[in-house]
């Protein structure tokens, strides 16, 4: 991914059942970085059968 030259709309899956955005966020902000400006959230891609799980 960051490797690409131009952004595109990639994805990123762990296959763990956590939610990774709490450790990308903290990345994030260890860089000093707005979070918002680098993450976009799309509620119509979370999948709705494992929150029960997480």
């Amino acid at each position: 991914m960051l490797q690409h030259e131009q952004p595109e709309g990639l994805v990123s899956a762990t296959g763990e059942s956590h939610h990774a955005l709490s450790e990308i966020l903290a990345t994030l902000l260890d860089a000093r970085l707005n979070w918002q400006e680098h993450i976009a959230i799309y509620a119509s891609l979370n999948r709705l059968m494992e929150i029960a799980v997480i």
